[in-house]
């Protein structure tokens, strides 16, 4: 059973029993990360969420961690673009110290100063590995290249100088105007008694203030088109992303999105998978996959492959993404796309985390979880003339954006591009 409600503390409560279950998930969610850092606050949410596991006023780190370990639970963070999430996973009978675990690292980060320092080398240490992790710095230049000078499109760890910049004072100013009750959402799967868990959210979160967040830095982000950026690096395969301007995760036809990338690159039987490597062996892997924030989005597509391979693999992206704007593609196709995301979406709804996870999303974007049922009817409801026209739309006028990372210059990959449109 799954309730929504927003308390008298304006914390919105996302509930979801599973009683056959032994395990909860709890999981508190603000609603601001990369993509609402002002100015000169590049890098804030990313750092606050590593600051929030250093301690409180009443907790060390080192407790913060025994309590978890000592139950056998999980705990875990994340910063997004659009959203913190802080979540634990417990066996059902420390219902109660999760809760009152979260809320008081959530509310009460003590962000002593030897502890900035001492987080600050270990977020230059993560930059470092993004660094030489090919896969993941051309994700991160494609996505900045996409949007261009919005913070849509900023690094969410920021640069290895915001890092270095960032004090204990402007942590403290990021969590008093962001971490409200306003802006957070508390989301809780599993084996718990719901009366239980509202009488704790109202209790143990009334130290988050009242009143509207900082609506930092947003700003309406267009994707761009035809953006090229190169990072030559002596590597043996060429790491390549391209991505479309898309449609964001409020809109209805991000199920229609979700048919063309089935089609597209999703799997082991679409597309891309199918022509470049089962047929070709161009690649080792190659797939697409939606970016989606709150008004808009992208289609991204990740492959590997040798230098010499680059402008056929382009080439025969580029190709297969004309051809299904110009709706060129059966029906069968469409309903294989569709099963194979109902199904998958069945699938990850398997354990408390997930769905935890997936409710509080719910709230954030569209005010309400979706049931497993809706999701269905929706996909369902796609049409072939609603599929065709997402394809026109992403696919349909002007180049995608490309980054690169590897043995490539920027006239060679400009050059490969160019060929392949041809």
């Amino acid at each position: 059973m799954v309730t929504n409600l927003t308390l008298d503390n304006g914390i919105r409560l996302v509930t979801e029993t599973m009683p056959s279950l032994r395990s909860v998930s709890v999981g508190v969610w603000i609603a601001s990360g990369s993509r609402h850092e002002r100015p000169g606050e590049a890098g804030l949410a990313h750092f606050l969420e590593h600051m929030v596991f250093k301690g409180t006023e009443t907790r060390s780190a080192e407790r913060i961690s025994l309590e978890v370990d000592r139950v056998g639970g999980d705990l875990n963070a994340r910063t997004d673009r659009e959203m913190v999430g802080y979540s634990v996973r417990v066996p059902d009978a420390h219902f109660d110290m999760a809760m009152d675990l979260l809320a008081d690292m959530v509310s009460h980060p003590a962000l002593a100063p030897q502890a900035v320092e001492t987080e600050r080398q270990v977020i230059i240490e993560e930059i470092k590995r993004y660094e030489d992790a090919p896969e993941e710095l051309a994700a991160d230049h494609l996505i900045e290249i996409l949007w261009p000078g919005n913070t849509a499109g900023s690094p969410i760890t920021g640069g290895l100088a915001d890092v270095v910049g960032t004090t204990r004072q402007g942590l403290a100013r990021f969590h008093q105007s962001h971490y409200r009750a306003a802006n957070t959402v508390v989301s809780i799967a599993g084996r718990f008694d719901a009366d239980r868990a509202r009488d704790l959210a109202e209790r143990l979160l009334t130290d988050l203030p009242a009143g509207q967040p900082d609506a930092g830095g947003v700003t309406p982000a267009v994707a761009a088109r035809g953006a090229v950026r190169c990072t030559t690096r002596d590597l043996e395969q060429v790491h390549l992303v391209l991505g479309w301007g898309g449609c964001g995760a409020c809109a209805q036809e991000r199920y229609a999105q979700a048919m063309v990338d089935g089609m597209f690159g999703a799997t082991t039987s679409s597309r891309l998978f199918l022509r470049i490597r089962e047929e070709r062996g161009l690649v080792y892997s190659v797939w697409s996959e939606p970016a989606l924030l709150r008004e808009t989005g992208a289609l991204i597509v990740c492959a590997d492959s040798s230098p010499g391979n680059v402008p056929e693999v382009l080439r025969l992206i580029l190709a297969e993404a004309r051809s299904l704007a110009e709706g060129r593609f059966e029906a069968d196709e469409l309903e294989v796309a569709r099963e194979q995301f109902k199904g998958s979406t069945a699938l990850s709804l398997e354990s408390t985390d997930s769905r935890e996870t997936r409710n509080a999303r719910g709230v954030m974007y569209l005010g309400r979880p979706l049931a497993f049922e809706e999701v269905e009817g929706l996909a369902n409801a796609v049409t072939r003339d609603e599929t065709e026209a997402m394809a026109s739309r992403l696919f349909g006028s002007g180049m995608p954006c490309v980054a690169a990372v590897g043995p490539i210059d920027e006239p060679e990959l400009r050059a490969a591009l160019e060929a392949a449109a041809d």
